[in-house]
C-alpha cells in the first residue's frame, strides 16, 4: 500500500474510533466519500481491532453458561427448517446457535449475520462469499458447508456441527505433548494446503478458528476474510470469489497477521 494511501486510511480509522459503533456507518459514507476500496481498508481495521479485543477481553460464552443480551434467536425458534437448540458464540461477523435440520434430522451449526450490518451490502456479499468459498472445498480437516439462505430477513450459512473444542479452549485447558502439537499442526497445514491448491488463501488462521473433535479431528473453521487467487491450479472461475480481495487491502485478526499481511501485501 502506498503511504500516502495508508496515511488516509489510517486516518480514517482513528478518528472512526471516536465514534460510537452505532454512528460509524454513517460517518465512514461521509469520510470516504463513495471510495469502496477505502471504506473496506478502514472496516477491515476496525474488524480487526474488535476481534482482537474479543478473544484478550471477553469470552465467547459465558462461564455460567447463560446468554447474551443480543442473541437474535430463542431456544425452539424455527428459521426455514431449523430449530434452535441453543445459542454457542457471537462474535463481530455473527452470531453461531446450534440447530436441528427438520428436514433430515441431524444437528447443524447455524452462523446468523447480525442485524446491525443487514445494510451493509459488503458485509453481506462477504458473508454469502464465506459460503460459497467453503462449500466449493471438500475437505476432512475443513468444516463441511450446507446452506446459505436469507429468510424472515435473516441472512443464515448452515454447516457441519464440531462437537468439542476451540483451540484457544484447549490451549487454556492445560499444555500439549509433542505428538498432539504435531497431530494439530499437521491436520492444520493439511487443510490449509487442500484451501491453497483450490487457490484459497484463508488469511486469518487463529486459535479461535480451529475446532478440535472429541475424537481429535481438527476442523478449520471461518473462511469470512478468505482471498481467492484465480491463478490456482483448480478451476473455481464460476464462483463469484474475486470481488472482495483487492491489493493493498488489509484482512484478519491483528495479533495473528503475518507481517506481509499487516502490510496490506499479497499473501500467499
Amino acid at each position: 500500500m502506498e503511504q500516502r494511501r495508508w496515511r488516509q486510511v489510517r486516518k480514517i480509522f482513528n478518528e472512526a474510533l471516536r465514534h460510537d459503533a452505532g454512528e460509524r456507518d454513517v460517518f465512514l459514507d461521509s469520510a470516504c466519500a463513495g471510495d469502496i476500496d477505502l471504506r473496506i481498508e478502514v472496516e477491515s481495521l476496525l474488524i480487526s481491532l474488535a476481534d482482537a479485543r474479543t478473544f484478550l477481553e471477553q469470552p465467547l460464552i459465558s462461564e455460567s453458561g447463560g446468554k447474551f443480551e443480543t442473541w437474535q434467536l430463542s431456544e425452539g425458534q424455527t428459521l426455514s427448517h431449523y430449530r434452535i437448540i441453543s445459542p454457542i458464540a457471537t462474535g463481530g461477523m455473527g452470531e453461531v446457535y446450534l440447530a436441528e435440520d427438520e428436514k433430515l434430522h441431524r444437528q447443524v451449526a447455524l452462523k446468523i449475520l447480525p442485524k446491525v450490518i443487514f445494510g451493509n451490502e459488503e458485509r453481506l456479499r462477504r458473508f454469502k462469499r464465506e459460503a460459497e468459498l467453503v462449500s466449493a472445498l471438500n475437505h476432512p480437516n475443513i468444516l463441511t458447508v450446507y446452506e446459505f439462505g436469507n429468510e424472515e430477513n435473516l441472512h443464515f450459512l448452515a454447516c457441519e456441527f464440531v462437537n468439542g473444542e476451540t483451540l484457544r479452549e484447549k490451549l487454556g485447558n492445560g499444555r500439549f505433548n509433542c505428538s498432539e502439537i504435531l497431530e494439530i499442526a499437521v491436520q492444520i497445514t493439511t487443510a490449509l494446503q487442500a484451501a491453497h491448491s483450490a487457490g484459497v488463501v484463508h488469511r486469518d488462521i487463529k486459535p479461535e478458528n480451529v475446532m478440535i473433535r472429541n475424537d481429535g479431528y481438527v476442523k478449520v473453521l471461518d473462511f469470512g476474510l478468505a482471498k481467492y487467487d484465480d491463478a490456482a491450479s483448480v478451476d473455481l472461475r464460476h464462483q463469484s470469489f474475486s470481488f472482495f480481495s483487492q491489493p493493498g487491502i488489509i484482512m484478519g485478526t491483528a495479533t495473528y497477521m503475518s507481517p506481509e499481511q499487516a502490510r496490506g501485501m499479497v499473501v500467499d
